[in-house]
């Protein structure tokens, strides 16, 4: 039987109104639960139902499961890497300890499946730092923020053995694409772009020789929806591009789509960031039959293009 009703965490985060917008289109029903802290209820569409709270709030979950769903798409976290190491108890008191509650109640009401949202920070530093990243490398976090989320794909691995619950994490690399809002510890494409209509220079932590796989929103969005309806009793996929991009080669990409000095201020290398993380994109591709399909020199104008126009919004201005 086709799965019809998703139950979204962090629907109206940055790459969650991507997920829901693409759950709409392939035609599924939407629940969305989400406390706001970082999204905006203007940026999902009116056909769907939201309910406002956090998933570590157990009125918040009663309410979201009183219509109980068939899959739940888990993107609700603190997304920080930096930030996790000063706000550790906060990381892990969300990204733990609320995806915990919410498996709870997803294996109460005897959901269908359980789509989890990780991320590369899992793995360590690569072997081989030339080598692409596969789901094979050890999983050796340097980030409190990683440590979280590798650890809920063990808690799944282990519990998706126990229940009948279909468990797929899906490791996401560095995604962008059109963000609301501001935060100095997510979305480096858009903050070297606000820095710039600002009339300031970008700032890059380290030399900028650091190779990152970056990856619409839009392809994210359409490897977790393909990832609803797969069979295997427990699964872990990269999503990314198998392209690595080094951020000052970013920094001039920008530049140049604004017809701007590049012109880049440097600081400190930061705690608890590899060299070179770029997805192997293989099983993905074979078993979710997913491949990317936005490519980053083609998507930098229209991004630039949206900040010019909605950039003002929530909490900036240039």
């Amino acid at each position: 039987m086709k799965t019809k009703k998703i139950l979204v965490t962090g629907g109206a985060g940055f790459i969650g109104h991507y997920v829901v917008r693409e759950l709409l289109r392939t035609g599924y029903t939407v629940t969305v639960v989400d406390d706001f802290s970082t999204g905006f209820a203007d940026t999902l569409p009116e056909n769907i139902r939201i309910v406002k709270g956090s998933i570590l709030d157990d009125a918040c979950l009663k309410q979201a499961f009183a219509s109980p769903p068939d899959c739940i798409l888990h993107l609700a976290a603190v997304v920080s890497i930096r930030n996790s190491f000063a706000n550790f108890y906060n990381d892990a008191r969300t990204n733990i300890t609320g995806s915990l509650n919410l498996l709870k109640y997803a294996i109460e009401h005897r959901v269908r499946s359980f789509v989890f949202a990780s991320s590369m920070a899992v793995y360590g530093p690569p072997l081989d730092s030339a080598a692409d990243l596969s789901e094979n490398d050890a999983a050796d976090p340097v980030s409190p923020y990683g440590l979280a989320k590798l650890t809920i794909e063990k808690y799944l691995r282990l519990l998706s053995g126990q229940y009948d619950l279909r468990c797929t994490c899906l490791r996401y690399f560095n995604t962008y694409g059109n963000q609301y809002g501001l935060s100095p510890y997510v979305g480096v494409m858009n903050i070297m772009i606000k820095s710039l209509l600002k009339g300031e220079n970008i700032r890059i932590f380290g030399d900028g020789s650091q190779q990152r796989d970056f990856i619409h929103a839009e392809d994210v969005a359409r490897a977790t929806v393909l990832a609803i309806n797969n069979e295997r009793p427990f699964s872990v996929y990269n999503i990314g591009t198998q392209k690595a991009t080094s951020i000052l080669e970013l920094g001039r990409l920008i530049c140049s789509a604004m017809d701007r000095p590049f012109a880049p201020e440097f600081g400190p290398a930061q705690p608890g960031e590899i060299h070179r993380a770029v997805a192997d994109n293989t099983l993905a591709a074979q078993q979710l039959c997913f491949t990317p399909q936005l490519a980053l020199p083609d998507m930098i104008s229209p991004i630039v293009e949206w900040n010019k126009k909605y950039g003002t919004r929530h909490g900036w201005q240039h």
